[in-house]
Order: structure tokens, then sequence, then C-alpha cells
């Protein structure tokens, strides 16, 4: 990560700052795609460099990749105010006032950058981009006269004999004009450019182009053909050759230009280009319309002449996963760089896959390799501690699941799995205070249970008392806290609260028999029998044959002295549970005599 140099624009302490460690966690984070540890990091960087256009670009280019426009332009505004000479902070500033209409400012901002960095071919693009939306002529005809000059290189040196181009690419149909290919400057394959121009401290990365405008473009494929037959060996004119081909639907053109391109590219070692994403959309074609064997053959064929190319082997993997092809998602797995964020992700899938397949071994070794990918990610800290938890390594499922809620303190599942193994290492005080943790972020009734049975082990309930409470302030319709809040009275020996959270639960749950049930017996023990009573049959209403509650109504029954429907209910229990109305029976005798006595 180097510092800006002066002709560049950039502020003249950047070298301090691309020394600091707070922006290496920056560069990490915005490698990886962990935009919001992006912006935290950002953010310290503007308060101990208050003063540096380029830890406000930081926050600037953060806060944009979140989806926060207002933050992101309220950065890059300050970045130029603190530094009026940032050329790639006004280029952001004028990307961020294009998205929202505003076309002249953003012209004036690509205006001021260009005075700083006057061969900056991505602001020019931009300009010109923004000058046809906007209908400023002298601006747009300005930027591609700028932009030709770009595209001077001296004639290619002479390669080893190759093939000519297909045929078929010279005899093909009108494709759209120009002004058509910049309204779908959204599709798919698109002239390939990187995402981040630079990817330091002092660029803090200059964001995509608005879309692929070449320098002069032709008005269609017949023109590109006929400027190709006086310039063949222009890889740059193939590949936007291959963009015209697949906006007009002519993917197999598309891809044998795009294949021309890459070999050209290859001979001057430059980029590959767009084989790879041509390859890619002619599989996608071919699954859309039932060809699977022949779009998988396709991406197979394609992988194979392009090895390095990780996208490929992503898509692969995605398409194995797709049909149930576990080994061959494998095969393909094995064959991805273990650096690429989007390789992270395919093999987080996979593991994910494996390990519901039931196929834990693989799928551990491939949550390993989606940590090694995405370090700062914690889903896949989190599936290799749920998959480690499984196979029984429990201090190394503790530590996976560690690093994954210290990257994201906010995630309940994490939590809660932690809470898990802890119980498994029967720590019981430990997990109490991953479950209350868990249960204040995740208020489900899976994650309230485990605490409850946590707090029941360690010996005490006020806290979790108080999570209780502080989940009803914010959401009173949760029947889980008022559950586990009702069990909590009735440990501590707190009767009339123990029925009020039972009634608020049964009334948030209907349909739950158990719920009924519950606020029955609570209020049977309060001396409210009639009360009692009415729960109890609330809940046979919904389940009819449920020994426990006809058990229970008959006792409520004979309190009340109503021995014809208590004989009723006793009847159904009998055919429902002859065991429990045995033992009723026998409780019933015993209480006969002692009252007797």
């Amino acid at each position: 990560m180097g510092c800006a140099r002066p002709a560049d624009g950039g502020p003249k302490n950047d070298r301090q700052l691309a020394a600091d460690p707070t922006f290496a966690q920056w560069s990490r984070a915005a490698d990886t795609g962990d935009f919001s540890a992006a912006s935290v990091a950002a953010r310290e960087l503007v308060c101990r460099f208050p003063k540096n256009g380029s830890a406000w670009n930081c926050m600037g280019w953060a806060a944009e990749r979140l989806g926060v426009a207002s933050d992101a332009e309220q950065a890059y505004r300050k970045a130029v105010e603190v530094n009026p000479r940032h050329a790639k902070a006004w280029a952001n500033l004028g990307l961020m006032l294009g998205k929202r209409g505003a076309f002249e400012e953003e012209i004036r901002c690509y205006r001021r950058s260009l005075k700083l960095r006057p061969r900056h071919a991505a602001t020019w693009m931009n300009l010109a981009a923004v000058a046809q939306q906007a209908g400023r002529k002298a601006d747009l005809e300005e930027a591609l006269r700028n932009l030709a000059t770009f595209s001077r290189r001296p004639p290619p040196a002479a390669g080893p004999p190759r093939p000519a181009p297909a045929p078929s690419i010279l005899a093909l149909p009108p494709a759209a004009t120009p002004s058509a290919l910049l309204e779908k400057k959204a599709e798919p394959v698109t002239a390939e450019v990187p995402p981040r121009v630079e990817n330091n401290v002092s660029s803090a990365s200059t964001p995509p182009l608005r879309t692929p405008l070449p320098p002069k473009p032709p008005e269609s494929v017949e023109d590109f053909l006929r400027v190709l037959r006086e310039r063949p060996q222009d890889a740059s004119l193939w590949n936007n050759l291959g963009v015209a081909q697949a906006a007009s639907g002519d993917l197999e053109a598309s891809l044998a230009s795009f294949r021309e391109a890459r070999w050209l590219a290859s001979a001057r070692n430059e980029p590959r280009w767009n084989v790879t994403r041509a390859a890619a959309l002619l599989a996608e074609k071919d699954f859309q319309e039932g060809r699977s064997a022949q779009g998988l053959a396709r991406l197979h064929e394609a992988a194979e002449a392009s090895p390095e190319s990780d996208d490929l082997r992503v898509a692969l993997v995605k398409l194995d996963l797709a049909m149930g092809n576990l080994d061959t998602a494998l095969a393909d797995a094995a064959a991805m760089s273990r650096e690429s964020v989007a390789a992270g992700g395919a093999w987080l899938a996979l593991g994910l896959a494996l390990f519901r397949g039931g196929r834990e071994a693989e799928a551990l070794v491939a949550l390993v390799v989606a940590t090694e990918c995405l370090p700062n990610q914690p889903a896949a800290w989190q599936a290799l501690g749920a998959v480690q938890a499984r196979r029984g390594k429990l201090v190394e499922a503790a530590a996976s699941l560690a690093r994954a809620t210290k990257l994201d303190p906010s995630n309940g599942e994490a939590l809660y799995q932690q809470g898990l193994v802890e119980i498994f290492r029967k720590n019981w005080r430990t997990a109490a205070r991953f479950l209350r943790s868990a249960a204040r972020r995740l208020p489900t009734e899976e994650v309230f249970d485990a605490a409850f049975a946590a707090e029941e082990k360690e010996g005490g309930a006020a806290a979790l008392a108080e999570v209780c409470r502080e989940t009803l302030a914010r959401d009173p319709a949760n029947a889980a806290a008022w559950r586990t809040l009702a069990r909590l009275s009735e440990k501590a020996r707190d009767g009339p609260a123990a029925v009020e959270a039972w009634r608020r639960a049964a009334a948030l749950r209907p349909s739950d028999p158990e719920g009924w049930n519950r606020l029955g017996v609570a209020l049977a023990r309060e001396g409210h029998s009639a009360e009692a009573r009415a729960a109890f049959e609330q809940g046979l209403a919904t389940a009819p044959e449920d020994s426990v509650l006809l058990g229970n109504l008959t006792l409520a029954l004979w309190r009340l002295g109503e021995e014809r429907d208590a004989e009723s209910a006793f009847v159904r229990l009998r055919k429902a549970d002859p065991a429990r109305a045995r033992a009723i029976a026998s409780w019933r005798k015993a209480a006969e005599k002692r009252s007797r006595l």
C-alpha cells in the first residue's frame, strides 16, 4: 500500500496514514468486502487524522459500499474541503452526485479532478458518459478526443502463428447502437473494468466506471468488423465487439470475439478480458433452456482453458450444488484459489451443503478453507464452529464461534451456539452469560429455553428475568419471553406474577395447549379453580385427547364439586391414558381418606 505521489493530488501526510495500523485494518476489510468493518476503521482514521483528505475518502468509500449515499457524499465533500487537491476524492464526489441526477455538479467535480490528474482515463470516461447523458456535446467531444490518445499504441510485435477468427463472426446482423449500449450498462457482459482502480489509502479506490464507453464507438457490429479489418490486432476492439454482440443476444458470436480478444491480450500480457464471463452467460442460457449437461460441459471446457479463473470455478461449484452433485462440486472447488473472496463464498456454500448432507468431515475441510478466504466474514466462522461442535471438537468450536461474535457482536445465532457449546462442556456460568446475550439479540423460543436451562444449573435467575423484561419492553408480543418470565416467577415462588405471565403467553399463542395447561396449573395453585377449569377447557379445544389437560381438568372439577362433569372428563382420560387415569383415581381415594380422618 503506497501513499499518493504529489502529482496524483494526494495529501502530503499520506505516508503517515499508510503506516498507521488502523489503515491496515481498513485495507484488509476493504479487500475482503467487509464494508461494516471498513466503516468502523475509517471512522477511527478520521478521528485520528481529521485534516487528512484520504481518511475522509476512506470513510466515503465504505459508506458508499454500505449503500448510505448521504454519508458517502458528506465524507467526500469533507475530503475535498480539507484537501482541495485530492483528485480521487473529487472524482468520487462527482460519481455520488451523478447517482442522484446532479449532472452539472458531477461534471464540475470531474473537471476539478482532471486538472489535478489530466491523464486519468477512468475520469475521462466518466466525464464522457455524463456529458452524453446530460446532452453536453462540447464536453463529450473533448472527453472522446482525450480518450482517443490513450488507445494509440505502437504496432504489436510479431507473435506465434494462430488460427484465423471464426468466419461466422464476419456475417452477423446489425447490433444495438452505442446509445442503446449505454442504456444497457447493467447488462452482465460489459467491457472489463476493475471495480477499484487503485487500492491504497490515497485513492480509497476510484469507483467503477459509469459505463464501458469506447473512445469513438462504431455504430453497429458491421462497423466494428470494418474497423477490425484495418486493425485486426487490437484486442480492445475485439472485446468491445463481443460486448455489442452480447447486448444484441448473439452469445455464440460474442464468445468467439472474446476468445480472440483474450488471445491478443495474452500475447501482450494484458488482462484476459471477458471470455470467461461470456462462457458463464452461455452456460446460464443452456440451463434456462433445459440443457443442463451442455451448460456444465461448456463451463468445464472454459475452466480448463482458463485455469486461473476463479469466476468459472465458482460458477461450476454453484451449479453443481444446485444439481446436488456434491462430489463434482468438491473437485471443482479444489482447483480454486484460497485467496479469492468469490471462491470463499463458494467454499462456504459447499461446506454448508456437505453439512446438510451428513458429510461432516468434508464439510469441516471446506469451511476451514472458507475461513481462510474470508477471515473477516462472521458467517464463515459461525458455520465452522457449528460443524466443529457437531464433530465433538468443543474447544475449537468455542474459538471459532468467539471469532464470529468478535467480528459481529450482534450475531445472536453465534452467541446461541457458543452457549450450547459451553453447556456441552458443562461450563454453566459461561453458558448462561452467552445465552443471555443471545436472547437479547435473538429472542426466540429455543434461545430462551436454553438460557433457562443454563440458569437452572448455574443457580441464578435475576439476570435472565431482566433480559425478559428488556425484551418485553421492546416487543410486548414476544410469547417466548413471557413463557420464560413465567417459569422464572414460578421458580421464585411468585404465584401472581406467574399467573399474569402465563396469561399473556397463552393469549399470544391460543393454539398452544401447553400454555393453557401451565396457566391452569398456576391458577389452581393460587386457589382459582374456576379460572383453572376454563384454562384447561381452552387447551382441550385445540388438543381434545391431551391426557395432561384431561387429568388436570378432572382434578379441577372435583375441587369445584362438579362430580358429573368430573366423571365425564375422567372417562375421556381413561380412554386416552389409562395409566394416568389410575394414578389420579388413587390420588382421589387417598384425598378422600385423609378428609374422613
